[in-house]
């Protein structure tokens, strides 16, 4: 990133709230299984569950994580980087 004139600007670490996402999918496609199976197959269906269900499991226990990064290109005439995160997202909305 830095070879192409691009800095961090933050850094956020995702674990727990993707081992609560990743629960609350594998709990809603578990809730609407039988929509789920008139679109892919019960392997598929199975396959995915799994997946979900693992997935949560090792956020939780930190086996795995996710951080999201935001970065921007460098800028000399841009003012001063936001102090909170907030600042950060009103900028991007912007």
């Amino acid at each position: 990133m830095e070879d192409e004139n691009w800095e961090i600007r933050d850094v956020e670490q995702l674990r727990e709230h993707y081992a609560r996402t990743c629960r609350q999918w594998s709990e809603r496609l578990m809730a609407h299984r039988e929509r789920a199976l008139k679109l892919i197959p019960e392997k598929t269906y199975r396959i995915w569950l799994l997946y979900l269900a693992a997935s949560s499991l090792y956020f939780s226990d930190g086996s795995i994580g996710l951080y999201q990064v935001l970065a921007a290109k460098r800028d000399s005439q841009a003012s001063a980087a936001p102090t909170t995160r907030e600042g950060i997202y009103l900028r991007v909305a912007d």
